[in-house]
């Protein structure tokens, strides 16, 4: 199964429609976090709670045995009681539950919730983070009517016709692009951002896997000016001096984002300059917030055709730390914009489904600094060495490109190769 991300082109009317579905949803979710909360209180009995965050119950004091009569909850009952809640509410009430609203935006919610509680209770009893400064619980929390939205209709619930997706109710909505991938639709999550709505279809199809070429290999070296330099090392150093290595590939950061970074900082002045409350700083708010998407855009698209390209071209690639990189002050806003986690994240699902293998290097592993011909180190102070992009080996004479040489330092053939490379220890 694979996700496909598709804008939509809703009428005013049908964007109001797809409003009322979302707080719907948005809804649902906080009636059944406030019941499943109540829930689990009568069955513990007499324990004693203490709230953290928002929404939180922390046991304290001695732990109290839960009462056997009463079950624990559990997204069937909480459908049931729903089922029960609609049927016997006044009128007038409860009208997120109101045609014309399909059941599955409103019931699709609980099974949501469920899911989360189960991932806190793993994570509680493996004894990983719980949760940030904003929720110091880790478990689920009321979602605001500030919260981005979205809903989520089973692949019975819409119909794929060419540029169209048919919804309940007989609502036609157009499609931005056709879908690429041709098979059932199994679920669809509808979303909005930055005053536009898209649909994601989860569609399940036989994907053919390409298979990269057998025996090839590559290092990544990722960078603020430019994105990735992509290079492989060769069995000796080349006759013209130039390392122990050749470039594969090259993507300098798009030209259109580092325009739209500078525009970004003069509507973010705009912002600031609009009075409180005002409808003009509302404007300027969208304004804002459509420029984010479209950064978002780009960098997402630029990093996808890199990703793809790199698992195409060999079979086995070496990639660095993103937390060094993070770690150097003078890049690491350039490198926080620029997602080299989001990069990492990309590279290594679509390098699952290739079949490629991935070795990470050790943190503070110094790719840059080390010679790909010789192995020699290159020592220079740290705010001497930030300007440095070619530099000559002291040792063997060699000639490197800053990112080139650290490129090959990241070939997984460097792996123990001795004098001509050094060993990079995967994680």
């Amino acid at each position: 199964m694979i996700a496909h991300k598709i804008r939509l082109d809703p009428t005013d009317a049908q964007a109001r429609l797809f409003d009322e579905w979302a707080e719907a949803s948005r809804c649902a979710w906080n009636w059944a976090l406030s019941e499943w909360e109540r829930q689990h209180l009568d069955r513990v009995g007499g324990q004693r709670f203490k709230r953290v965050g928002r929404t939180g119950l922390v046991p304290v004091g001695e732990p109290w045995s839960p009462d056997p009569e009463r079950p624990s909850p559990s997204a069937a009952g909480l459908s049931r009681l729903l089922t029960e809640v609609r049927r016997e509410a006044p009128l007038g009430t409860l009208r997120w539950m109101r045609p014309p609203i399909p059941a599955r935006v409103y019931r699709q919610p609980i099974r949501d919730l469920a899911t989360a509680w189960s991932a806190y209770h793993r994570r509680r009893a493996l004894g990983q983070r719980r949760g940030g400064p904003s929720n110091p619980f880790g478990g689920p929390v009321p979602k605001r009517i500030e919260a981005p939205r979205s809903f989520y209709l089973s692949g019975q619930d819409l119909e794929i016709d060419g540029g169209y997706v048919e919804l309940p109710f007989g609502h036609r909505v157009r499609l931005r692009e056709a879908p690429r991938f041709r098979g059932r639709v199994v679920g669809s999550t509808f979303s909005e951002r930055a005053g536009s709505w898209s649909v994601a279809l989860t569609v399940e199809f036989e994907r053919k896997r390409q298979e990269p070429p057998a025996g090839t290999h590559a290092g990544i070296r990722l960078g603020a000016s430019t994105l990735a330099t992509v290079g492989a090392r060769t069995a000796a150093a080349s006759p013209d001096g130039a390392g122990a290595g050749r470039a594969l590939l090259a993507a300098d950061v798009p030209a259109a984002y580092a325009r739209d970074l500078r525009r970004l900082r003069r509507l973010s002045k705009d912002v600031a300059r609009k009075t409180r409350g005002s409808h003009n700083r509302r404007k300027a708010i969208q304004r804002l917030r459509r420029h984010h998407a479209r950064l978002a855009d780009l960098r997402r698209d630029a990093l996808h055709k890199l990703t793809t390209g790199i698992v195409r071209l060999a079979a086995s690639v070496g990639v660095e730390d993103a937390a060094d990189v993070l770690g150097v002050e003078s890049i690491s806003r350039a490198v926080a914009e620029l997602g080299f986690y989001e990069f990492r994240r990309q590279l290594e699902y679509k390098a699952a489904e290739a079949g490629v293998e991935i070795a990470v290097a050790e943190r503070l592993f110094p790719a840059a600094r080390l010679c790909s011909a010789c192995g020699a180190a290159h020592r220079l102070p740290e705010e001497r060495w930030r300007g440095v992009r070619r530099w000559t080996c002291v040792h063997c004479g060699a000639e490197h490109d800053r990112d080139l040489n650290a490129a090959v330092n990241l070939d997984p053939v460097s792996f123990g190769a001795g004098p001509n490379g050094p060993e990079l220890p995967a994680r």
